[in-house]
């Protein structure tokens, strides 16, 4: 079979032909790096700010003879969109409770948008009654809690996000945001004080440049 044009043979026709698929695959993703590196600093992706500000416990007691948890606890969680050009919109948002590890309640929020360097607060109640099953270890770190009057209880915020890049929708994708928090029981207050306002974790959606730091990461 004659070799084509230019091939002096089979040999160095690969050659040729391989040498121009990996420097056309070479150029594509050089250009494609090279605009999404344009694109990214461009828009300048900040963390997303989650703050607990207010938390209110009515009730925490835990009965062992039917293992059963009596709660009423009440959070304002402030929401922070520091970008200038990118908007989120949060869908199937749902946060969970958690004492020890052990989840005792869930409630739903309704879906909301942010704009850009837009604010959002959410309200939040927990009331009602759960079984749940307290080891030796954790029901002694409950009642040293409740000698103290200060509780240690989880919240994560579990949602979808979509954000918007100017004009440019992205997809959805899960992503959860983690409260660790100390609240004291309102009927304790000479021993517990007030609650302190608390930074939640895991407001970095994008590889990003924090707004308090230097470093980048990934949400």
């Amino acid at each position: 079979m004659a070799n084509p044009r230019g091939c002096l043979s089979n040999n160095s026709c690969f050659r040729c032909n391989f040498c121009c698929v990996f420097t056309t695959t070479f150029i594509s993703f050089f250009v494609f790096f090279f605009s999404a590196l344009i694109f990214w600093i461009s828009f300048s992706p900040l963390a997303v700010k989650f703050y607990v500000t207010e938390a209110t416990l009515t009730q925490f007691n835990f009965t062992t003879a039917n293992t059963t948890l009596n709660y009423n606890l009440t959070l304002t969680i402030v929401v922070r969109n520091p970008n200038r050009k990118i908007s989120i919109s949060y869908d199937d948002v749902k946060a969970l409770a958690y004492y020890g590890n052990l989840w005792f309640d869930t409630v739903s929020l309704p879906p909301f948008h942010q704009g850009h360097k837009n604010t959002t607060v959410l309200q939040l109640e927990f009331e009602g009654q759960e079984s749940v099953s307290l080891d030796d270890r954790k029901l002694s770190k409950l009642n040293s809690e409740k000698k103290a009057g200060v509780y240690n209880i989880d919240i994560d915020l579990k949602f979808r996000i979509a954000p918007k890049f100017g004009k440019i929708k992205t997809g959805h994708y899960h992503h959860t945001v983690a409260c660790e928090l100390k609240v004291p029981l309102s009927s304790n207050g000479t021993s517990a004080g007030g609650f302190t306002r608390t930074k939640c974790w895991g407001g970095s959606f994008f590889l990003q440049k924090d707004q308090d730091g230097n470093s980048f990461s990934f949400g």
